[in-house]
Formats: C-alpha cells, sequence, structure tokens
C-alpha cells in the first residue's frame, strides 16, 4: 500500500523545490558577471577558479531539483488542498525552472566560445615563445608577430606553459560536458511539461542550433 504524504511532507518537498530554484538562480547571476568578465582585463586565474567551481556547484543542484520535481509530481497526498496545490506548482514550476535553465545554458555556451578565444591566444603566445628559444624557428608554423600585435593578449594568457595549456583545454573540455549534461536536465524537466509542447520545442530548438 502506498504511504500518504502528509502536508508537512508536502511542504518541506516544496521549500525544498523553492530554496534549490533561488540557489540556481542566484548561482546564474553570479555566472553571468564573471563570463563578462572573461577575456578582459579583469581576468585571472582565481575568476576562473571561481567559474568552474560556481558552474559545476549549479549542475549538481539542478541535478538535485529534477529529482525533487519528479517526486512532486509522483507523491500521493492524502489531503484535496494539497493535490490541487501540487497541481498548479507542477504547472507553474517547471517553467520557471526552465526559464532558469535557459539563462544558465546561455551562461555556458558564452563562456564556453570566450575560453575558446582565449585559448587560441594563449596557444600563439606559447608558440612564438618557442620560435624565440628553439634554433630551427623556420620549421616551426606558429603566429608571426605581426599576428600576435593586432591581437589583444591579456597577462593571463602571455604566463601560459605547457602544462597550463592542457589545464586550460581541460577546462573547456568540462565546460563543454557540463553544456550537454544541462541538455539531457532540460530534456527532462521539458517531458514534465510535455503538454506545453510550443514553449518546450522553441527552446529545445534554441538549444540545438
Amino acid at each position: 500500500m502506498t504511504k500518504m504524504a502528509t502536508t508537512s511532507d508536502f511542504q518541506r518537498l516544496c521549500n525544498n523545490i523553492s530554496t534549490k530554484l533561488a540557489k540556481i538562480n542566484s548561482h546564474t547571476s553570479e555566472l553571468e558577471t564573471l563570463v563578462e568578465k572573461l577575456g578582459t582585463p579583469e581576468d585571472s586565474e582565481p575568476l576562473r577558479e571561481r567559474y568552474l567551481r560556481l558552474q559545476n556547484e549549479t549542475k549538481l543542484l539542478m541535478k538535485e531539483t529534477n529529482n525533487i520535481l519528479q517526486q512532486l509530481q509522483s507523491i500521493s497526498l492524502a489531503s484535496e488542498a494539497d493535490q490541487k496545490r501540487r497541481k498548479t506548482l507542477a504547472e507553474t514550476l517547471p517553467k520557471q525552472y526552465l526559464a532558469i535553465l535557459n539563462r544558465f545554458q546561455e551562461t555556458q555556451r558564452a563562456g564556453a566560445r570566450k575560453e575558446k578565444d582565449s585559448l587560441e591566444r594563449a596557444r600563439a603566445v606559447r608558440y612564438r615563445q618557442q620560435s624565440v628559444y628553439e634554433s630551427h624557428t623556420a620549421d616551426i608554423s606558429g603566429p608571426s608577430n605581426t599576428q600576435l600585435q593586432q591581437q589583444y593578449v591579456l597577462p593571463i594568457e602571455q604566463e601560459v606553459d605547457l602544462q597550463g595549456l592542457t589545464e586550460r583545454n581541460e577546462q573547456l573540455c568540462q565546460i563543454e560536458k557540463n553544456i550537454v549534461e544541462v541538455n539531457e536536465l532540460f530534456k527532462d524537466v521539458g517531458r514534465m511539461v510535455h503538454e506545453h509542447g510550443g514553449i518546450i520545442g522553441e527552446l529545445f530548438n534554441h538549444f540545438d542550433d
């Protein structure tokens, strides 16, 4: 026999969802600010570390939120008032959540683009540094001094060594992996509100571009 959830159980579930949505929204706002600083004179290693850590924390919060939303839809409620409230929340919360997911994913994509550009500039500097210290510079296919001068190279990009390039590339791969994982979370939420196909379809098309 299925155990009925009490009103207090239901309220705790609702409070948990609200708390997590607020945290995700707050994290996303901070990530938007951090992404704006990537590739600018304000860029720094501590900023990038904060950006990556916050991104991973937000992704974990999203996974937890998906699970709670599924619980909200599947729990058995004895109170008719709770059942009506659950119906309303099941329609409104996923839509609010999708809007936040959309912002977060846009921020991830913008961050990935900036990181790719920054990594290319750092690689260009590294190749040029090698050509200075190696005797067979003519055999090295790297950017010329003129090409480097035409680019705005940040101090954080000038100081990257081979190990640093490897770490930056791994970070970029992690960002791209996060984008894929959040797409899956988005689809899970989309299935919860499949009756609103027009809205979901429009956002899916946007993510798949």
